[in-house]
Order: structure tokens, then sequence, then C-alpha cells
């Protein structure tokens, strides 16, 4: 899919900065694999389509684990010199990656099994951030969270640990927690101002002259090395997704290939939904429904796609697919 792949400096300026995103919604459960009554094996032409649709995400997944590692790679460049460029530049990478993640939501696992594991990673990458006991002090909850309460270290192995554990919800990982690091409360309020350049800068020393904390501990402090481990982690994150996807299985029946290339196309109708102003995911649909639809016809699968940039025209074609798909199965 050469026309979703970025190169590094690409990345950068693709889209403009949104505003907040919808939490992720629950998406349809994955097709079953065999099917008892229906235990026909795959033919060539749908065992080719198969590994064309899953050679399509792996190069989705590449991308999104590509754009990560620029990611962290841009947070520890601006938090080693902090000044406003580098953090507008953070915003606008995190942006990107978070709208190619969207578009990654599109993939379903071909087994149940698969699809449990890519949930178990989704969670942690885009999980929705709770308020108000998160990650910060926000407007009204003065000393809350994470970046306070200096009972918890921060470490990679103590955000794991205590993701989802707390009764607060104290601790989160993913694009949420990060972009709310980044732009502060703005993330989920536009009517407030953008969190300070200087909420991010290193303290060297603390303002009252305290010495029974070190200076580490410091809210700006913890705060920067929040970020820094949350964006390593999303790095992380990302590159598992795309092992779970290359380690995957085709499907092993005729029925349950075409299930799953029409649950695929179903899920792709709730995303445009949920971001409608995603372009990423208005060309990974149309992607996926070129391949669906030339291989069905016996047509190359690595030729130029007509992309229907028409929201209502890309439903009316994802539908008709859905139906031949559900004739054939019968």
């Amino acid at each position: 899919m050469k026309a979703m792949r970025y190169s590094a400096a690409a990345l950068l300026g693709i889209l403009a900065l949104a505003g907040c995103e919808q939490p992720p919604e629950k998406r349809p459960a994955a097709p079953a694999t065999a099917n008892a009554s229906n235990p026909s094996p795959l033919t060539p032409a749908t065992r080719e389509r198969s590994q064309a649709l899953k050679q399509l995400g792996e190069e989705w997944l590449t991308q999104l684990a590509d754009c990560t590692v620029q990611l962290d790679a841009d947070t520890r460049q601006f938090l080693g010199a902090s000044h406003q460029a580098g953090l507008d530049n953070l915003k606008q990478m995190l942006h990107t990656c978070h709208t190619l993640y969207q578009a990654t939501e599109l993939l379903l696992g071909v087994s149940p099994q698969q699809q449990a594991a890519m949930d178990k990673v989704r969670r942690n990458l885009n999980s929705p951030l709770e308020l108000p006991g998160f990650v910060d002090s926000i407007e009204g909850y003065p000393g809350s969270g994470i970046v306070n309460d200096t009972s918890l270290t921060m470490s990679e192995a103590t955000l794991r640990q205590q993701q989802g554990l707390t009764s607060a919800e104290d601790v989160s990982l993913g694009f949420d927690v990060i972009g709310f690091l980044v732009w502060g409360e703005q993330r989920f309020n536009p009517q407030v101002p953008e969190r300070p350049l200087k909420d991010l800068t290193y303290k060297a020393a603390w303002e009252d002259g305290r010495t029974d904390l070190p200076v580490s501990e410091h809210p700006q402090n913890r705060r920067r090395l929040y970020l820094q481990l949350a964006t390593t982690l999303l790095k992380l994150d990302s590159a598992r997704l795309l092992e779970v996807w290359k380690k995957g299985p085709l499907p092993f029946t005729e029925k349950a290939a075409l299930e799953w290339q029409a649950q695929v196309l179903k899920n792709g109708l709730a995303l445009l939904e949920r971001y409608p102003g995603n372009s990423d995911v208005h060309m990974a649909l149309n992607q996926w429904l070129s391949k669906v639809t030339a291989t069905a016809a016996n047509q190359p699968t690595d030729g130029a796609i007509t992309v229907a940039t028409d929201p209502a025209q890309l439903r009316n074609d994802v539908q008709q697919a859905i139906d031949s798909l559900l004739t054939r199965q019968g």
C-alpha cells in the first residue's frame, strides 16, 4: 500500500491537527475460521486474495510502527532541548501516528484467538482516558494523578503493572495519555488553553528550596519522564500489534474467508462514522475494498486503485461488496 507509506520527514506534515477523537467502540467479532457445515477448502483465487489482504494489513501496521519509532525519537529530542517548535513538532507527529492507528482499527483477526490478542494490545494503545482521576492536575482537581503522586515510582515496569489496577484510574498508557501530556486539558476541552511549554520544561531545583524530595520528583520532571515512558511503550505496543497480525493464520475455509472479508468491510462502515474526518481511514477502506473486488473478479491486485473520496459513494461501494460476499456465502 504505497499510497499510505510515508517517510519520517513526510509524516510531519501530512495532516492538520484535529480535535479530540472519540473513544474506540466495540468492533465486530472476528469470524470463525472453520465451519463444519461448509468445510470447502480455500480455492486458489481466495487464497491469493486472503494473502494479499494480510499483506495489506501488514503494510499499514508497519507504517504505524515506523511512525511511533519516529514519535519516540522526537520526544527524546524535545525533552533534551525543550522549546516551542519542538513541542509543536511533537504534537503534529502524535496526530499523524494517531490517525494512522485509527485506520488500522479496520483490521479484524482471522481467528478469535488472533482477535483477542489484537484487542489486548489495542487496549494499551488507545484506551480512553478517564476524567478526572488520572495523570495530572486539572482544573478543580489540584495535585491529582501520577504526576503529583510521588509514592509511585515511574518506570516502564511500574506503568505496565499499575495500568488499570487503581480504582482512580491513575495510570494510563497510549495515545490519549500522551495527548494529554502535550496538550493538557485542551485535549478534552477545546475551551481551555493548551498546556504551556513551561509545564514540560526541566526544573533544576524546587522553587521553595525543599530538601525532603529530590528534584527529579518535581511535577514538571515527573511529567517529562511520564511522556518519555509513554511514547516508548507506545512504540513497543505498535510493534507488538504488527507481530500479532503477521503471525495470524489465513482463513481455513472458503466460507470463513468470505465472512472475514465482509466483517472487515462492515467494520469499515463503522469507522467512517467514528472518524469522519480521517483521510487515512477512507484510504484504508478503499484499499481493502479494491483488493476484495479486484481479486474476486480475477483482476490484478497490485495496480492503481480508484479512490472514492465521497463518503456516500464509498459507503455505497462497500455495502455492495458486502452484499456480494454474503450472496457468495449462500
